[in-house]
């Protein structure tokens, strides 16, 4: 599961890219202790690459980036985690 953004973005070393491929590498979900209600703190490592293909072929990452979600469920986290990465971009595709 991973998804195309068609954004345009500057890598650290001067390259421009516009489209590429994003998948989840890491997910942790931590209880919120000070939290009345249920509520689960959300950290996760996505990972950009210039294509699937790239990805496929394990070639190097372009960037490496973190988002941080809090939600009251962990039921189909990945999703969420998904679906809260797609706001970041103007367009995405979903590649399932």
């Amino acid at each position: 599961m991973g998804l195309i953004a068609y954004a345009d973005r500057t890598l650290p070393n001067g390259l421009a890219i516009s489209g590429f491929y994003v998948n989840i590498d890491d997910i942790v979900v931590k209880k919120d202790p000070h939290s009345e209600e249920v509520r689960y703190n959300v950290s996760a490592d996505y990972n950009c690459y210039a294509s699937k293909q790239a990805r496929l072929d394990n070639r190097e990452i372009l960037q490496k980036y973190k988002i941080y979600i809090s939600t009251t469920t962990i039921d189909n986290i990945q999703t969420q985690v998904y679906e809260e990465i797609k706001k970041l971009f103007d367009t995405t595709e979903d590649d399932l």
